[in-house]
């Protein structure tokens, strides 16, 4: 019988070492709270006194002072739903019991002002929150976010800033996971001018040119232009700013913008009877040294066809052309090319062959120019006999015969 009865004794002490005392308690960040673990447990007529208490926590969330059975908690952060902190306490002869405390953190709601918000494109306003209850010692942070970046863009200060026409919302969340939006909705930016990138055209029967029509704002929600002419027997253009001349006579290209403002802008284009078939320049070589210059001249057939040229180099830091002057500016080699202004797009290229500065082999930048006269005929092969004939002893004396002594030696 005595053994039977320790039998139900050390059953009952498993049973109590299993067991425990739920509660939970709801905090604020910055509050305590004293839990207080039994001092002693009774077991049938026995008390047995508790020896040792060990706590565990999260320490990212609570802070802990214990004193004994008895330990104070401090909610350092929040939380989002339920947290635990348990207590394993020996009591002496008796064996372990477990405690589980219940912990909420009470949530800091915020609310958005205004939560409605009208900009423009290029706009900007900066949204006001306020935290409830509003008592720093909760310590609420705030971060924003956008539900269209493009359409608009909210900083950490929560400053919105309007970038494309249409609609996004702001949210504004606290790091207690409440949360509280503003709708935005952006306007389209109406265009404020319309420009085109020439004034006047010339162009020929059966040639084409582009126009290109800048609308300003750079912001502007919508930059799509129609495109108009005068007189679509004289010369039409297409949805892309493409204008073709069909006859002699001159009409006016207009772009109008289709967002409502209604801008327009307008390029006269003169077309003539004449194409070109060909443009031809006057040196198809030339060699010069870094900070030379050389004047090309482009010629373009039939004579009556218009002569007006644009100019370009395959490398402006080698060579570059200003209205057919072209000027040396480094070593290497480059093509100077012309085209042609009628709307045929004809071509001719100039080969730039670039030295260091005073290693050209002809003073006129041409090779085989052997007089200079800037031509290649047979006044140069002359010109080499007679340099021949005479000797070339003087070069190697030191003295300079020019070009000659370039090309010779």
């Amino acid at each position: 019988m005595k053994h039977f009865f320790r039998f139900l004794c050390v059953m009952t002490m498993l049973c109590f070492s299993m067991s425990g005392h739920g509660e939970t308690v709801s905090m604020w960040v910055g509050d305590s709270y004293t839990i207080t673990e039994p001092s002693y447990v009774v077991s049938g007529t026995m008390y047995y006194q508790v020896q040792q208490c060990i706590f565990e926590y999260d320490a990212a969330y609570f802070s802990l002072t214990q004193n004994g059975n008895q330990a104070t908690v401090k909610l350092k952060a929040p939380f989002q739903g339920t947290k635990a902190i348990t207590c394993k306490a020996t009591y002496t002869m008796y064996g372990t019991k477990t405690y589980t405390h219940y912990f909420t953190c009470n949530p800091v709601n915020i609310s958005l002002y205004p939560t409605v918000m009208t900009l423009d494109v290029g706009q900007s306003q900066t949204m006001q929150w306020q935290f409830s209850p509003s008592n720093t010692q909760y310590g609420a942070t705030v971060s924003f976010s956008s539900s269209d970046s493009n359409i608009a863009s909210v900083d950490f200060n929560g400053k919105v800033t309007a970038l494309s026409a249409g609609n996004a919302t702001i949210t504004a969340t606290t790091n207690y996971g409440t949360t509280a939006t503003c709708e935005v909705t952006v306007n389209p930016a109406i265009a404020t001018s319309v420009s085109l990138s020439q004034t006047t055209l010339n162009i020929a029967v059966g040639g084409t040119q582009t126009l290109i029509a800048t609308v300003l704002p750079e912001y502007t929600s919508n930059k799509t232009v129609t495109w108009q002419s005068s007189n679509n027997n004289v010369a039409t253009v297409n949805d892309n700013g493409e204008v073709t001349g069909m006859s002699p006579g001159t009409v006016s290209i207009t772009a109008t913008t289709t967002d409502g403002s209604n801008l327009s802008a307008s390029c006269s284009a003169t077309v003539t009877s004449i194409a070109a078939t060909t443009v031809i320049l006057d040196k198809i070589q030339a060699e010069l040294s870094v900070g030379q210059s050389i004047k090309l001249t482009a010629t373009v057939l039939p004579a009556g066809a218009q002569q007006r040229v644009t100019w370009s180099s395959s490398d402006p830091s080698v060579a570059k052309v200003v209205g057919g002057t072209v000027y040396a500016q480094e070593m290497g080699e480059c093509l100077i090319t012309a085209r042609t202004l009628d709307g045929t797009n004809l071509t001719a290229d100039c080969l730039i062959m670039v030295y260091p500065e005073g290693e050209v082999p002809s003073p006129s930048g041409l090779a085989g120019d052997v007089d200079g006269d800037g031509k290649i005929n047979i006044d140069d092969v002359t010109a080499l006999i007679d340099y021949l004939l005479k000797g070339n002893s003087s070069h190697h004396s030191g003295s300079n015969e020019g070009a000659l002594d370039d090309i010779i030696w």
